[in-house]
């Protein structure tokens, strides 16, 4: 998700984990409203521990999800 909030992250996990999380989430990951020299800042919270937030590097990504993450700037307003 894309979001000027600070907290957007953690408002998804938080609600996911108090619906139950049926659906297995472990991470929910904001793009937030800056961008560095290669991407956007991302903003990921834990399903298991939704308060904490901690920002993480566009390059790891993919080590994390297995594959490259999508980014359609125009889409999200981010600069491009």
């Amino acid at each position: 998700m894309y979001s000027q909030k600070r907290e957007a992250a953690t408002g998804v996990a938080t609600a996911v984990a108090q619906a139950g999380n049926s659906e297995g989430v472990r991470t929910v990951c904001a793009l937030y409203g800056d961008a560095g020299f290669t991407a956007p800042a991302l903003v990921p919270a834990e399903a298991a521990h939704p308060r904490i937030q901690y920002e993480a590097e566009w390059g790891d990504v993919p080590a994390f999800a297995g594959q490259a993450p999508p980014w359609w700037p125009e889409r999200c307003g981010c600069p491009s």
